[in-house]
């Protein structure tokens, strides 16, 4: 299997399940690479490293999600994010 297939099944994993607790090692097992070549492979083909790419997904779903009318903080917490500040930073940090 070629590293672009292995990179494009990690990434539609990490898109199935933004809601749950994503880790490197998690990655890297169904990828079926050693946690330090998994981030350099990774980090090589996507421009980002495994859990920032992570996070910048989370952002972009959630904010998705705002024109749900849904409470900022509901979303928050589904995509991971413990607190409306943490969210907030992350948001403008991006």
């Amino acid at each position: 299997m070629s590293y672009h297939t292995i990179i494009q099944k990690v990434l539609l994993f990490i898109d199935d399940n933004l809601k749950e607790n994503i880790n490197l090692k998690d990655l890297a097992e169904i990828a079926g690479f050693s946690e330090h070549h998994f981030y350099r492979v990774f980090d090589f083909y996507v421009g980002y490293s495994p859990m920032k790419y992570v996070r910048l997904r989370r952002l972009c779903f959630a904010a998705s999600e705002f024109s749900s009318g849904r409470k900022l903080i509901d979303i928050a917490m589904d995509y991971g994010f413990e607190t409306h500040s943490g969210f907030s930073k992350a948001f403008k940090r991006h």
